[in-house]
């Protein structure tokens, strides 16, 4: 079989059961516990947890199979597809160079880059913080036989969103224009930048980019679980998409050592540091709760940096909690997966509840009929053989301003003849997410998978 789809970051999340998150004296066998029921749901081959207190590791371990065929099975060092985590290593290059005097991150892209369209308009800080305006090279910019500056010019030239600093829109083309200006100011190319002046210092063993060099020999491969259906994986099939915006393979232990290095300020001046932490401002006064390839928010009362990373067949997150001394990383070989309300209960047996016991979750809101009417729509789509000229960006966005912000993700399963087998369309809207699919193994029509609140 084969895959084709379009990823962005959604938590859609799939259980059997819930996973309880309340305090223990024990939180490793709290943890094994909860990796094991993850597991569990079928969901996703393994996953690989590490855990960082005041500058030590005190929990790194893995379960499940990196490959399910052949059988092998997933340790600490297994390499996963980390996707959308690159962002914060990339927006660490680009303090590196600011630090050096080499960008002005206040300067407008077209000091440095003055081919790219829309240059004039669009400052550096805008870039970082995620408040550009320009449109995201995931949406149908995909095509790997296209040189990727290529492909970021082709997007970048579309018209902004929206008038640079007036909005905030999660957007990669961003983050590739970041790594373009990393290569055009020192010189080399971007990996290379990122080997010598990142990588190696910190002696990262199994970081890597996707598509550039051999990829490490203990890699996860990343599988496509559309379905709650136990036993039925897809490879997913990643090429070299994306690069500074999502295009790294890294390991628990890898991440453990480079949050302790950003905590220590081994990676990035404390100067710069303030800024990849601190959320930027719109035109209008309000926070955009995002800093420099990293979001900026609380939990339990406690400050919270964090990022996920998302493609077709993985899921990723990185939280550091800089008050606390801590960090908290879960990879996982699995699409649409669990992920993040799995580091929400972890985090819960080391943060302490505000005020008390911990409340329980507001039900899912029913999904707005416009949404459940555009996924309806393109599913059928893509059962008649029409998928790829289906476009639901802009309805999306018309919701989005309606409802907040909204999120989408299509993806289809096809056999060697190209009849749709699963098809799949989630989205998030208000910050809940929902998946609805199509299994023509199962034959019971469209539906909706079910939602764990954290």
């Amino acid at each position: 079989m084969r895959t084709i789809g379009l990823s962005l970051a959604l938590a859609a999340l799939v259980s059997t059961g819930p996973i309880a998150a309340a305090e223990t004296s024990d939180p490793s066998a709290r943890i094994d516990a909860y990796a094991r029921e993850f597991i569990g749901t079928g969901i996703a081959p393994s996953v690989s947890i590490a855990i960082t207190r005041d500058g030590q590791v005190v929990y790194a371990k893995a379960f499940g199979d990196r490959s399910i065929d052949p059988k092998l099975p997933a340790g600490p060092n297994t390499a996963y597809d980390g996707a959308s985590l690159m962002k914060q290593f990339t927006a660490a290059a680009l303090a590196l160079l600011a630090t050096q005097g080499k960008i002005d991150t206040q300067a407008r892209l077209s000091r440095y880059l003055p081919q790219i369209p829309h240059a004039g308009e669009v400052t550096i800080a805008q870039l970082y913080g995620m408040t550009s305006g320009y449109q995201d090279i995931g949406e149908g910019a995909d095509d790997a036989t296209v040189p990727l500056a290529t492909r970021i010019t082709r997007v970048a030239a579309r018209p902004l969103l929206f008038r640079p600093g007036t909005r905030w829109n999660y957007s990669n083309t961003n983050y590739e224009l970041i790594g373009l200006l990393v290569e055009h100011v020192s010189g080399v190319p971007y990996a290379t930048f990122m080997k010598t002046q990142i990588v190696k210092p910190l002696q990262l063993q199994n970081w890597a980019i996707l598509g550039a060099g051999t990829p490490p020999a203990d890699r996860a491969t990343s599988y496509f679980f559309p379905t709650p259906i136990r036993g039925y994986p897809e490879p997913a099939g990643k090429t070299n998409l994306l690069g500074a915006s999502g295009d790294i393979l890294i390991d628990v232990r890898d991440m453990a050592a480079w949050d302790e290095a950003l905590l220590a300020h081994r990676v990035v001046s404390a100067a710069m540091w303030r800024i990849m932490t601190t959320p930027g401002t719109l035109r209008n006064g309000s926070s955009t709760g995002y800093g420099a390839g990293e979001y900026v928010t609380e939990f339990r009362g406690h400050r919270l940096i964090w990022h996920g990373g998302n493609h077709l067949g993985s899921t990723a997150e990185n939280w550091i909690l800089p008050n606390d001394r801590m960090s908290i990383t879960v990879l996982c070989n699995g699409g649409l997966t669990a992920v993040p309300k799995l580091i929400r209960a972890i985090g819960a047996l080391y943060i302490p509840q505000n005020g008390g016991a911990t409340p329980k979750a507001a039900p899912s809101p029913q999904p707005p009929p416009a949404m459940q009417s555009q996924a309806l729509a393109w599913l059928q789509r893509a059962l008649d053989g029409r998928e790829m000229a289906a476009d639901v960006g802009g309805d999306f966005a018309a919701m989005g301003r309606k409802y907040g912000p909204a999120r989408h993700a299509k993806s289809l399963v096809l056999d060697d003849r190209g009849t749709v087998q699963i098809a799949a369309f989630s989205v998030e809207l208000m910050g809940k997410p929902y998946t609805y699919y199509y299994d023509a193994t199962k034959k019971t029509g469209i539906a909706l998978l079910p939602v764990w609140n954290p």
